[in-house]
């Protein structure tokens, strides 16, 4: 795999993983458990179920953020800037 980033790489093994007939679920699997080291935080979207949005993370918080016709993602508390978001930090 080439890569200008390391966030490029991600796709990559999971889009290598699903043409050897993996499910995107197993493909991401497999990508997150034996690829990825460190602490990450990532927001995943399959084009095969564009009203889903996988949110995931190692190490790093996340906070989301749900609003009446929005979702937010970010990896920083500073994000919490709107009032009528109702927002969750996940963490262990």
């Amino acid at each position: 795999m080439s890569s200008k980033t390391d966030t490029e790489v991600i796709p990559q093994f999971i889009g290598y993983y699903m043409d050897q007939n993996m499910s995107f679920h197993d493909a991401l699997t497999k990508t997150l458990k034996e690829k990825l080291i460190g602490t990450w935080g990532l927001v995943i979207l399959n084009k095969e179920e564009p009203d889903k949005l996988v949110v995931c993370r190692n190490g790093s918080p996340l906070l989301v953020g749900l609003a009446q016709n929005a979702v937010y993602v970010a990896s920083e508390v500073l994000f919490q800037i709107f009032d009528d978001v109702d927002f969750k930090i996940l963490i262990d």
